[in-house]
């Protein structure tokens, strides 16, 4: 089983890794024991991808390469062939492909799957340069149909943790389509709750949550 519904007999069977102690941990939220790894340089922004990525048991996210141009055009196939519309489309030449990784090489993390050195997905902060009400907006995007639910969770949770460590804030928004659950199945995982127009996790929810981890 593999992605939010979909299965693909060409990757690896992801129920079994999700089924073992530590994918269901990060599932749940627990973020303990990820490795933030270090670049040389100048680290005082512990925001930017430029700086460090983070390495799981499974994952490694990191900053961008314009050698992922072939996984964001899968990215592209499977986002344009979704049904969900609710930014532009993205475009799937591969030149085209180079630029969006370009683009987002300072303002976004790819994920990376170790098992295949594979980009199967990424995550930004929307509103880094601009928070407003101290709400965070959490972008992301994933090629369901070769990713694992356990996987786009742990890659979150990774991702929330560290919003709230390095950023003044009270809360992370996410903002997806609700029919689209291939998005929001990893977000609901995680204990986010739906309100009006988008889901949300609480800083005090979150440290409980970490808080009940820790104590397993």
């Amino acid at each position: 089983m593999t992605g939010c519904g979909h299965s693909n007999d060409n990757v690896t069977d992801q129920k079994q890794i999700d089924s073992t102690e530590k994918g269901k941990n990060m599932m749940n939220g627990n973020v303990l024991g990820v490795r933030k790894v270090g670049f040389s340089g100048n680290t005082d922004d512990l925001r930017s991808p430029e700086h460090f990525a983070f390495e799981t048991e499974r994952l490694i996210i990191r900053r961008w390469r314009e050698s992922d141009a072939e996984d964001v055009r899968r990215y592209a196939i499977y986002k344009n062939g979704s049904g969900f519309e609710a930014w532009e489309k993205w475009p799937t030449e591969l030149n085209e492909c180079r630029k969006v990784a370009a683009y987002f090489a300072t303002n976004g993390w790819a994920v990376e799957r170790k098992s295949d050195s594979r980009m199967i997905g990424f995550v930004v902060f929307n509103n880094l340069n601009d928070i407003e009400d101290r709400l965070l907006d959490l972008g992301h995007g994933f090629t369901h149909p070769l990713t694992s639910c356990g996987e786009v969770a742990e890659a979150l949770a990774v991702m929330v943790q560290h919003a709230f460590d390095t950023l003044d804030i009270d809360a992370v928004d996410a903002r997806n389509e609700k029919a689209w659950t291939d998005n929001t199945a990893p977000l609901f995982a995680l204990g986010f709750v739906e309100l009006e127009d988008k889901m949300q996790m609480t800083r005090e929810k979150w440290a409980a949550r970490k808080s009940k981890q820790e104590r397993k």
